[in-house]
């Protein structure tokens, strides 16, 4: 399945489904020696993110920034969308939100996955 990547598409990438960590695990209810094992499994449940790319246009923090997990998912960060009447078009369930990242992240996207290509051919 091949990406079109428009040229000069203006595009604002909203991205929903935050992901959120199912740590839900009450251990002031748990004996102490649970509750540390507990803690252990959470944290190897987390994702491990990595750093696909910075925007190179905001500086000093190079905010907005795209990561990879190791679960096959996104971590997008950007700018938080506070506008009423830009959300109010859209269906935000609860527990997600919504962020703004510019056009020139895009490339991050279209970089990350013409190397998969390459490297899943061999090339």
């Amino acid at each position: 399945m091949g990406i079109e990547w428009g040229s000069n598409t203006a595009l604002r990438l909203l991205v929903c489904n935050i992901v959120q960590h199912p740590l839900t695990v009450n251990a002031a209810q748990q004996e102490p020696e649970r509750a540390q094992r507990s803690a252990t499994t959470r944290r190897e449940r987390l994702m491990r993110p990595r750093l696909v790319g910075k925007d190179p246009d905001s500086n000093p923090t190079g905010s907005p920034t795209i990561y990879r997990t190791d679960r096959g998912s996104w971590f997008v960060q950007g700018w938080v969308v506070s506008d009423p009447e830009a959300l109010a078009t859209m269906d935000i369930p609860e527990g997600e939100t919504v962020v703004e990242i510019p056009d020139r992240m895009i490339q991050f996207f279209r970089e990350f996955f013409e190397e998969e290509a390459r490297a899943g051919s061999g090339s």
